[in-house]
């Protein structure tokens, strides 16, 4: 039986059409791994009825986090706010993590679960952090923006055995404050955290850049994912 991941939405539009980007679905499945995307919803027992039907959750990347929910007002450089998805994906994550179910975020999946644990972000990079680092390339997006480096003791250096990886970047807000329980596993050049795990969960991990969108070409980005993967696969609760 492949894993059931259940996949955090975005919007497109005005009209916030939900839905979720091909390269999630496409990597999660070339991965071993059943995607399922999740429906919005504020009730408590409506999202442990969803954890209980999947093995592991993806928080996707997508428009900004409202500054609001790590009280802060927002800067004019911040998207429009999209409340729902924001409580969603917190209570989402919260919850998840209370099961220690495997969760990974990735670009805005990654702000979601420091958001979710305690921490800060930089509303916008190019006004509170200047720096030459490329972190909003321009398309395509399949290519290499700059490089991280790996640190010594996360699970990305012994996963992949390497001191540096080419990343794609397309963000313009980023881990300010870390969350207490949480550790970096990797950083870009000017310092910017560009992954993250929890060291006292079995498996909380997340990446700033879009391995969903260099996989095919990239053989580490696909290992990164199918790390997750097999996490979900080898995970109590969750779905049975």
């Amino acid at each position: 039986m492949k894993p059931i991941i259940g996949v955090t939405p975005h919007y497109e539009g005005n009209e916030r059409v939900l839905g979720v980007r091909p390269g999630y679905f496409s990597v999660l499945r070339a991965c071993g791994g059943l995607p399922l995307m999740l429906p919005l919803t504020d009730d408590a027992r409506d999202i442990d009825q969803l954890l209980g039907l999947v093995n592991g959750i993806l928080v996707t990347g997508g428009v900004d986090i409202n500054p609001a929910t790590y009280g802060e007002e927002p800067l004019p450089q911040v998207n429009p706010p999209f409340d729902d998805l924001d409580q969603f994906e917190i209570s989402l994550i919260r919850r998840a993590i209370d099961r220690d179910l495997p969760v990974f975020g990735i670009c805005r999946g990654m702000q979601a679960i420091n958001v979710a644990l305690g921490g800060t972000l930089y509303q916008d990079l190019p006004s509170q952090y200047h720096t030459g680092c490329p972190h909003f390339m321009e398309p395509p997006l399949e290519r290499m923006s700059h490089r991280v480096t790996l640190l010594e003791g996360g699970y990305l250096k012994h996963l992949l055995g390497e001191e540096t990886i080419g990343v794609n970047s397309r963000h313009h807000q980023a881990i300010r404050k870390l969350a207490d329980g949480l550790a970096r596993a990797a950083v870009s050049d000017d310092g910017i955290i560009e992954a993250i795990e929890m060291p006292e969960r079995r498996f909380v991990r997340a990446v700033q850049w879009h391995p969903e969108l260099m996989w095919r070409h990239d053989d580490r980005q696909q290992r990164i994912i199918r790390h997750f993967v097999e996490a979900c696969r080898q995970g109590s609760g969750g779905a049975t």
